[in-house]
């Protein structure tokens, strides 16, 4: 028997629980599990989205807030912890550690976000998720240009490359 580790996917993660994963396209059914999902709903919709059999009504077509904001790995973490044996928070439950977990799932989404099969995920998430059949902009509705996250770390990055300038004159 193996120690679960933060190097495997668990089944919840897949389609169908994992009943169809194949090792050989470890990808199909990735990150749409039912229980995680459902987990989704719960945290960042309540629980009325969390048990609803059809997706929420979208009101337009915008970027995949999950993609935006990364939160399918939070939500992993949260699955994650919802179902070990843990009665708090913590960055280990065993063998497994969850800080790992969140960066396996961080970085694999990361590497490929410009790939077909991501691009593919998050409009099957923004579909079951809030009922947008896309995640492009509609033209009718002008893009939101101010996202303060990175705006924040635009700042910074100038900052600290005048701090180095003026430090190198």
């Amino acid at each position: 028997m193996h120690a679960i580790t933060a190097d495997k996917y668990p089944a919840f993660l897949y389609e169908k629980n994992g009943a169809e994963y194949d090792h050989r396209k470890m990808t199909k059914g990735l990150f749409r599990g039912y229980f995680l999902l459902r987990v989704y709903k719960l945290i960042f919709l309540g629980a009325t989205s969390a048990i609803k059999a059809t997706p929420g009504k979208g009101t337009g077509k915008r970027k995949c807030v999950a993609e935006k904001h990364h939160l399918t790995r939070a939500t992993a973490i949260q699955a994650r912890l919802t179902l070990s044996t843990m009665d708090q928070w913590g960055e280990h439950d065993g063998d497994f550690s969850v800080l790992d977990f969140y960066n396996n799932i961080h970085d694999f989404l990361v590497k490929n976000e410009k790939t077909k099969w991501c691009k593919e995920f998050y409009a099957w998430f923004n579909h079951n998720v809030f009922g947008v059949s896309s995640n492009t902009t509609d033209s009718t509705t002008p893009p939101d240009t101010t996202d303060d996250f990175n705006e924040i770390q635009r700042q910074l990055d100038e900052e600290e490359r005048l701090e180095s300038g003026a430090q190198d004159a």
